[in-house]
């Protein structure tokens, strides 16, 4: 799963500034039903971390209650772009990864069961 951060956090990030191009909003609006429950915390923290340590995103101080049914209305922070031209010459520069193909062994290639 370790191999795959790069391509979420990458995606997370594309679609929160895609979206902060209409107005504020909270990352509860981007659609993570593909991204694994495993990651979804770490990434998008740091997904949004990089943003926010990159200048192109600010905290507006306010929250919204998550819609999402496992998050029961927990508060999430909204954020605000803070230099529109900056975001959408960010993204321009910052194409989706490809999301590695992984092999369905953790091990490799079919092994051998032990004797």
């Amino acid at each position: 799963m370790i191999l795959t951060v790069p391509h979420w956090r990458r995606r997370i990030q594309r679609d929160l500034l895609t979206l902060l191009l209409d107005g504020p909003a909270s990352v509860d609006r981007i659609d993570m039903a593909d991204v694994p429950a495993c990651l979804r915390r770490g990434v998008v923290g740091a997904a949004v971390a990089d943003l926010r340590d990159a200048g192109l995103i600010v905290s507006t101080e306010t929250y919204e209650l998550s819609t999402r049914p496992w998050a029961h209305r927990n508060p999430k922070r909204r954020w605000e772009l803070t230099d529109r031209p900056a975001a959408r010459k960010w993204l321009c520069k910052h194409k989706p990864l490809t999301p590695p193909t992984l092999s369905p062994s953790l091990f490799g290639p079919e092994t051998e069961a032990l004797s």
